[in-house]
C-alpha cells in the first residue's frame, strides 16, 4: 500500500508501513538466490539514489556505483552517511572503471 494512503489510514487504524522495494534485504536475497555462484562482494549494484540503491548495496556487502545522472546530484552526496564505492556522472563513463 502506498505510504501516503497508510499515513491517512493511520489516523483511524494503527498501521506500520513495510517497503518491499529497495533497500529491503529481500531484494538482495532474491539477487543472491538467482545467482547462487556469485558472492555478495562480487555484485556491483548500479543505482542513482543513495538512500535506496546504494544503501541496499552497503547493507548487503555488495559493491556500489552511484550514477549522478538520476536522483542524486554531486552536491547532495555529502548529505548522507551511506557512501558508494564508485561515483560516475553517467553510465557512459563506465568504461573508465573497466
Amino acid at each position: 500500500m502506498p505510504k501516503h494512503i497508510l499515513h491517512m489510514a493511520n489516523f483511524n487504524v494503527k498501521t506500520i508501513s513495510y517497503s518491499l522495494g529497495k533497500p529491503n534485504p529481500l531484494i538482495a536475497k532474491l539477487i543472491l538466490d538467482t545467482y547462487p555462484d556469485i558472492k555478495p562482494e562480487e555484485v556491483l549494484l548500479i543505482g542513482d539514489t543513495i538512500y535506496t540503491d546504494i544503501r541496499l548495496a552497503e547493507e548487503n556487502n555488495f559493491r556500489s556505483l552511484l550514477l549522478l545522472s538520476g536522483n542524486t546530484k554531486k552536491e547532495g552526496i555529502n548529505a548522507y552517511v551511506t557512501e558508494a564505492d564508485y561515483v560516475l556522472n553517467s553510465l557512459k563513463d563506465l568504461t573508465v572503471l573497466l
